[in-house]
């Protein structure tokens, strides 16, 4: 009877004692849990002010103010060195200025909201999170490597496999033309939304393209 019941202890802790059998799309979810501790992104209006330096402007100091309803469709920029200051609403762009072009800065309305919003981003319609995954280590840190592939650019996210935070990620466009790395540094919550404090970013050679800063 002893063998029995030591031969049923050590079955239930063999039961207890396995790994989970993660998946991709359960890291992805965990990665969003994490970042949005106290809200959700879609529901929210979220301000941000970004000290911004990058090749792409000779490396002068940027300020940029974001604000970014997501409830309402509305996202407003505001680069103060540019003295660019542009509004968009359900499809609407104003130009608070002379020198705010909606066509030139379109851009800003899908790249901001896409990258401030990772990794709500996981989950949007039409978006599927790819089955494979790996383990690596990026800047010493454990993390899993899941991927999406878009129509334009195939994206690799480098999430925590400790705590899911978002260390960074990688896109890489399908046309050739080259794409990024991103690594993020430190954690700021702003309006329930836990935001990476620093993003360094280089090109796939790793020659280092600029860094946003958030204050």
């Amino acid at each position: 009877m002893k063998s029995l019941a030591h031969i049923a202890v050590a079955v239930l802790c063999l039961c207890s004692c396995t790994p989970e059998n993660l998946t991709s799309v359960l890291i992805a979810k965990r990665c969003q849990e994490y970042h949005e501790r106290e809200g959700h992104w879609y529901d929210k209006e979220v301000l941000l002010e970004l000290v911004s330096q990058s090749v792409f402007s000779d490396n002068n100091t940027e300020i940029i103010q974001l604000r970014m309803d997501n409830k309402s469709d509305e996202f407003e920029y505001h680069n103060l060195f540019r003295g660019v200051h542009l509004e968009y609403r359900a499809g609407a762009c104003t130009a608070h200025n002379d020198s705010s072009s909606c066509e030139n800065y379109e851009w800003a309305s899908k790249f901001y909201p896409y990258i401030w919003g990772i990794p709500s981003k996981f989950f949007d319609p039409g978006v599927q999170v790819q089955d494979a995954f790996e383990e690596e280590f990026i800047n010493e840190k454990p993390v899993y490597v899941i991927h999406i592939a878009y129509e334009n650019e195939d994206w690799d996210f480098y999430i925590n496999r400790e705590s899911y935070y978002l260390e960074g990620f990688k896109f890489v466009k399908k046309d050739d033309r080259g794409g990024e790395i991103v690594f993020n540094e430190g954690a700021k919550t702003v309006n329930g939304i836990v935001m990476p404090t620093k993003r360094i970013w280089y090109d796939l050679d790793m020659k280092l393209l600029g860094t946003d800063v958030l204050k």
